[in-house]
């Protein structure tokens, strides 16, 4: 099981690395806006619109070689505009987000499935220029739809397609010849079916890949809490204790800031193993740790120094305010049940206090705190003393 989280410590260094909290400028936000999921949907719609320019082109060309009448090629192309406007401030307002479909895939497509084949069916001998227009359309489709609607869109777009190659070899079999039709619509339905089984194999493994990643950012997360935390009381280990020690000692020398250190050990934790067993023992390490958790203030960090020694780092606080926690603790840990076991045993601890002084050595630090602490013991235990 993993190790109960660290509570009111000193944030833990991140494992790994992160990403810079000052995200790089966003661009054009007169355009997508602010908000990333926002700006996601946005773009796909405007590379959406880029088979619209094409399809312009093309209805543009019909209209001057005489093929498509100027206003017929007119509408066409002002309604897939104005299409493209609504879907766009749809979006960009918010309104969207109303709907099943937020970024409104599905409607973008089916608008523009239907826009390529009317183009298809009136752009007469140029009608050929629409079937990539309508192979990107769905590529874009089948990627961004879940697996379901992406079936149902690429079957929904073969049987428009077949409805509209047949309609238009009985309208014109000169300019759509029906041997030519039926091969571009074989053409069409094997594409088209093929685009959607490579989308979705992207798609699996685009999930793979982002499933490796929260896996992986977990195992991370888990080394690093196994590399600083005590595995038994959760708690800070003694060699993380040792960097933001030698942390807040650099600070002490840079610039005055005052801390203090309390080393703490169970009184006649020996006698508890001998007499009740090393699992008693266990339960007694983690009620302590428990009530470190509960009594010690949020900006204190509590460790586990070595078997029944515990140290606390109590920043910002001078030797006597350190000894007013200490003492809140001492008789919070005194009154409770500290084994589920033997809820009869009673528990209490000794704890020597320094504060570094100027040109200190960490060492020499700790030294003070072992000696206040070796004095508590000597006085009678259940105490604390200032070094």
């Amino acid at each position: 099981m993993p190790a109960p989280e660290l509570v009111g410590a000193t944030p833990l260094p991140a494992p790994f690395p992160q990403a810079k909290d000052e995200a790089s400028p966003q661009r054009f936000t007169w355009l997508l806006g602010h908000e990333p999921r926002m700006r996601t949907y946005l773009s796909r719609t405007m590379v959406n619109c880029l088979p619209y320019g094409v399809g312009t082109l093309v209805a543009v060309q019909c209209a001057a070689l005489g093929v498509m009448s100027t206003a017929l090629a007119t509408a066409l192309v002002v309604s897939r505009a104005l299409s493209l406007l609504a879907i766009y401030l749809a979006l960009r307002s918010g309104w969207s987000q109303r709907f099943r479909d937020p970024s409104l895939s599905l409607l973008q497509v089916v608008t523009a499935l239907l826009w390529t084949a009317t183009m298809y069916l009136l752009s007469g001998p140029m009608h050929t220029a629409m079937l990539p227009l309508l192979v990107l359309s769905m590529a874009s489709a089948t990627f961004h739809l879940d697996a379901t609607r992406a079936r149902h869109i690429t079957w929904f777009a073969v049987l428009l397609m077949t409805g509209v190659m047949g309609a238009a070899t009985l309208i014109d079999s000169q300019v759509y010849a029906p041997k030519v039709q039926f091969c571009l619509w074989v053409i069409m339905a094997s594409i088209l079916p093929t685009g959607l089984l490579n989308s979705m194999q992207l798609k699996r493994l685009k999930h793979r890949l982002r499933t490796q990643r929260e896996e992986l950012r977990v195992a991370l997360t888990r080394l690093h809490d196994l590399a600083t935390h005590d595995e038994l009381t959760g708690l800070a280990n003694r060699a993380h204790m040792g960097e933001m020690l030698e942390q807040y000692l650099q600070r002490h020398r840079d610039g005055g800031e005052i801390f203090s250190i309390a080393l703490l050990d169970l009184d006649f934790f020996k006698r508890v193993n001998d007499t009740h067993g090393h699992g008693v023992g266990d339960e007694v390490l983690k009620a302590f740790a428990e009530a470190m958790r509960h009594t010690v203030r949020e900006s204190d960090l509590p460790a586990r120094w070595g078997g029944e020694e515990f140290l606390i780092l109590l920043p910002q606080s001078g030797a006597e305010n350190a000894r007013l926690v200490l003492e809140r603790l001492r008789e919070h840990f005194g009154s409770q049940v500290v084994s589920p076991s033997v809820p009869s045993l009673r528990a209490s601890f000794s704890a020597g206090i320094v504060s570094p002084a100027p040109g200190e050595t960490l060492a020499m630090a700790l030294a003070r705190a072992d000696q206040a602490l070796y004095a508590a013991k000597t006085a009678g235990r259940d105490r604390c003393c200032l070094g």
